[in-house]
């Protein structure tokens, strides 16, 4: 059968996450209903994205239907115009998923995984799955919002999957 390890955790220190963890998210949150709210009324929010950093493609799949009746999917790619803006909410993108990183393992570690009949090496694991999907997210979002596609990312998810394979 499956055997159960106990393991003592700090209380103060999940304590800590469970509070770096809420400040975060409310920050977060604060700052995108502050901007959703304020954009509209105050113009000068609206500059960020009228300011071009940088020019990039994208890639863009487009099904089409011909005349016998089969779909086709053709990729175009297509310019896109990378704004203040953008390289802002990536940054935002970028330090939730270090708070998530920092924080989510452990939580999960205390409030989920302690309570099931696993043992400490599947707990670990799993956490350790965990960090690599928030950071697999995190860097395909980040980076979708600059402009760089999967196309151009897949292989640093490739690294973190071989590295997860270890």
């Amino acid at each position: 059968g499956i055997q159960h390890i106990s393991r003592k955790f700090d209380l103060g220190l999940v304590v800590n996450q469970v509070r770096r963890l809420l400040d975060a998210s409310l920050w977060t949150l604060l700052v995108i209903g502050m901007v959703w709210t304020w954009s509209e009324v105050v113009p000068a929010l609206t500059v960020f994205n009228n300011w071009t950093v940088w020019e990039t493609t994208v890639d863009r799949s487009t099904e089409a239907v011909g005349e016998n009746g089969e779909k086709t999917v053709q990729t175009v790619s297509v310019a896109k115009s990378v704004t203040v803006m953008d390289v802002l909410i990536a940054i935002l993108v970028f330090a939730l998923a270090v708070v998530l990183l920092r924080n989510i393992p452990g939580l999960m570690n205390v409030t989920v995984l302690e309570h099931m009949p696993l043992d400490t090496g599947l707990r670990d694991a799993f956490s350790l799955f965990v960090r690599y999907a928030i950071v697999t997210v995190g860097v395909i979002v980040g980076f979708s919002q600059l402009g760089i596609g999967w196309s151009k990312v897949q292989w640093l998810v490739a690294a973190a999957s071989v590295g997860l394979g270890f």
